[in-house]
C-alpha cells in the first residue's frame, strides 16, 4: 500500500508521594481507543483491520517495530526506542479518503519524562530527515510540535505533544498539497480528547512510582542525613568547647 509506505518514511522538589488519587482518576489502557479524536474534516472512512499492512488497534514495541521499520536494523531500531524508555502498549488509528489519510497514535510509558523522552526522539529524527521541509507554528503545551515534509511527491504535515505518560502523533498526508490549517484543527482535537494520563495496572504502576521518585527518594533520605550528621556534630563541638551539664547525653537529637 502506497499511502503506508509513505507514512512509514514520515515517521522515519523533593516529594516523596505521587498524586495517587489524581492518577486513579485517569483512564486506563482499555480507553485508549477513545484517547484519539475523530476527523475533523468530513469524507474520511476509517481503516478497521489490519489490511494490507497497515497498524490499527492495540501494539506492542514488536508490532510497531515490524510495521514501521523497513529493514530489519531499523525495526530493531523502532523496538529500542519504545522499551528503553519503559513503554507500555500502544493504539492507532488510520482513515483515508480519495488521495487523503490520517494516521493517530497514542503510545503509554510507566512515566511522564519517558514520554517527552521518546517524542522528543521522534521530533529529531523528523527533522533531520532529507524529507523534511520546515517547522509549522502549533501552541498546544511545552512538549507540542509539528512539521511539513514531502516523501516521494506525498505531503505531510506531523505534529505530537505529550500528556502525562502517554505521548501522541498525528501523520496529516496528501497527495495533492499541504492540508496543515486541518492537521492543526486535528491536531487541536487530538489535544481536547486526550485525556491527562492512562493509569497503569498494579504492577506496571508500582515499576512507574519507582523509576519517578526513587531519585527523590533518595535525595530526601541523603539530605536527611546530611542534617542529622550535622546536627551531631555541632552538638559534639558545643559539647567541648562548653561547660557539660549532668544529663549531656540528652542534648543529642534522637534519631529519627
Amino acid at each position: 500500500m502506497r499511502l503506508r509506505r509513505l507514512a512509514l518514511a514520515a515517521i522515519a522538589g523533593l516529594a516523596i508521594f505521587p498524586m495517587s488519587g489524581a492518577m486513579a482518576a485517569s483512564p486506563g489502557t482499555t480507553d485508549l481507543p477513545q484517547a484519539l479524536a475523530n476527523p475533523v474534516e468530513p469524507d474520511f472512512v476509517e481503516t478497521t483491520s489490519n489490511r494490507s499492512g497497515d497498524l490499527v488497534g492495540y501494539f506492542d514495541a514488536g508490532a510497531f517495530a515490524q510495521w514501521a521499520g523497513t529493514d530489519a536494523r531499523s525495526r530493531q531500531a523502532f523496538r529500542d526506542m519504545l522499551t528503553s524508555r519503559g513503554f507500555v502498549t500502544g493504539y492507532q488509528r488510520i482513515w483515508s479518503s480519495n488521495r487523503e489519510v490520517l494516521f493517530e497514535t497514542v503510545f503509554v510509558f510507566r512515566a511522564p519524562g519517558d514520554a517527552e523522552s521518546m517524542l522528543s526522539s521522534v521530533k529529531s529524527g523528523f527533522i533531520a530527515a532529507d524529507s523534511y521541509k520546515g517547522p509549522v507554528p502549533i501552541n498546544l503545551d511545552d512538549t507540542s510540535w509539528a512539521g511539513e515534509e514531502i516523501v516521494n511527491g506525498f505531503h505531510w504535515t506531523a505534529a505530537g505533544f505529550t500528556k502525562a505518560n502517554d505521548a501522541f502523533t498525528l501523520y496529516r498526508g496528501s497527495d495533492v498539497d499541504y492540508r496543515t490549517t486541518a492537521a492543526l484543527a486535528q491536531a487541536r482535537e487530538m489535544y481536547t480528547i486526550a485525556p491527562n494520563g492512562t493509569a497503569l495496572g498494579p504492577q506496571a504502576a508500582q515499576q512507574s512510582m519507582l523509576s519517578r521518585y526513587m531519585v527523590p527518594v533518595m535525595i530526601t533520605f541523603a539530605v536527611g542525613a546530611l542534617l542529622i550528621a550535622a546536627a551531631l556534630v555541632i552538638a559534639v563541638i558545643v559539647t567541648l568547647v562548653r561547660p557539660r551539664p549532668q544529663a549531656a547525653a540528652a542534648d543529642f537529637p534522637a534519631r529519627p
